[in-house]
């Protein structure tokens, strides 16, 4: 494999909790739905309900702590990290 980097987080699964395992999916997951919208292949509605999947699992102290990990930030597209720190994170804050 070229990029043994990302591998790191599957090697070591003994030392993450249930909640980091399912919160770096998570994050996979919602990375992979907004390269979707990106591409246009969500319609608004779509759209709107994946924002408020994401608003809701944000709310957990494991994701937010998984969010700022900065070994992780250059895994995700820089559109993608910007979208979760003016439009995701704010929400939680302003709560």
């Amino acid at each position: 494999m070229k990029n043994n980097e990302r591998m790191k987080i599957l090697s070591i699964p003994e030392k993450c909790t249930h909640d980091e395992a399912l919160g770096y999916h998570l994050l996979n997951t919602f990375a992979e739905v907004f390269e979707k919208r990106k591409n246009m292949e969500i319609d608004d509605l779509q759209w709107q309900s994946w924002k408020s999947w994401m608003s809701l699992s944000i709310q957990h102290k494991s994701m937010i702590k998984i969010w700022e990990d900065a070994e992780l930030q250059h895994y995700f597209d820089p559109l993608f990290h910007k979208f979760m720190n003016s439009e995701m994170f704010p929400l939680l804050i302003n709560k």
